[in-house]
């Protein structure tokens, strides 16, 4: 006998940004993703606003929009050799993990295991070395997640919002943080709610103070308290939206209106270019994506980010 299992998410977004819209709908998408977001504003836990620690950069040569390039500026700024010597080997679940991308970023900085899982299989995932990297197809939060039991660090990139049962999948991690039986830290990169107009229609949601709290809520329960600690660092700005604005909107029309509302520097968008010290989030509301850093077991160092502030 099979039980049914609650499905829950941390927003009310009905509409899923992924899918084929017409434009009424996606519309109403950017109408209710809005009011959402303006609904759930409120102080984030422990929040630090991380400034990269090179140059934003828009150019032919430049791979990455600038949204991504903070992303990856973030994780090589992860105190990383921190977590090894407290938690030993690391063994990590990659949550969304498409073709495995990550797994050559994890392996090179010699983490024992890699597990990744995704709502479908991918050709890429057969080359993968199988005595240290393997794959699962699990459909997380509409279907059970286990995670294997060594796993002691769980990452996702960009994940979170194209899963409509997010908080399905929170508790998932958070029954296997209690069954561990050894420390395990978390880390979330995922869209705030400033760059609704960076991406269109895309997935279920964006992150607010309401959803990140609701996401974290697993980790604090008092019927089973886990002695979580809570951090969230923001990520991008004003400056940045603009290059990513006037390179990366592929819809024209969206470009037209959001401009205004988008101020630039002459000299930033002329070079294509935001130095450093002007790179970080004002604050949390002018985030583009923050990072949600969940640590159970332990306590998370001041110092874990460089160029956080």
């Amino acid at each position: 006998m099979t039980t049914s299992r609650a499905l829950r998410a941390s927003s009310w977004s009905p509409i899923d940004g992924d899918a084929a819209l017409r434009y009424p709908q996606v519309l109403a998408l950017h109408i209710l993703r809005r009011l959402e977001a303006f609904v759930s504003r409120g102080a984030l836990p422990d929040y630090r606003p991380f400034r990269p620690l090179e140059p934003v950069v828009i150019g032919e040569a430049v791979k990455h929009s600038p949204t991504r390039q903070i992303n990856i500026a973030f994780l090589q700024a992860f105190d990383f050799p921190w977590l090894q010597r407290q938690l030993g080997p690391l063994h990590v679940l990659d949550i969304g993990c498409g073709a495995g991308g990550y797994a050559d970023r994890f392996l090179a900085a010699d983490v024992a295991s890699y597990h990744g899982v995704d709502v479908a299989a991918r050709e890429t995932w057969a080359a993968a070395d199988a005595s240290r990297v393997t794959f699962q197809t699990v459909e997380c939060g509409k279907e059970p997640l286990t995670v294997p039991g060594r796993c002691n660090v769980v990452f996702s990139q960009s994940a979170l919002e194209h899963i409509r049962w997010d908080l399905s999948l929170m508790e998932d991690v958070a029954r296997h943080c209690r069954n561990a039986g050894h420390p395990v830290v978390q880390l979330h990169l995922v869209p705030a709610a400033a760059s609704i107009s960076l991406y269109g229609a895309h997935g279920w949601r964006v992150y607010a103070a309401a959803q990140v709290a609701r996401l974290a809520a697993p980790f604090a329960q008092a019927q089973a308290p886990l002695q979580a600690q809570v951090r969230v660092y923001g990520m991008g700005n004003r400056r940045t939206r603009a290059l990513q604005y006037r390179r990366f909107a592929d819809n024209r029309l969206l470009r037209v209106l959001a401009e205004p509302f988008v101020p630039y520097r002459r000299d930033e968008t002329a070079s294509d270019r935001v130095a450093p010290d002007r790179a970080g989030p004002v604050d949390a509301h002018d985030a583009d994506f923050l990072a949600l850093v969940i640590a159970t077991g332990l306590r998370l160092p001041e110092t874990l980010v460089r160029g956080a502030g």
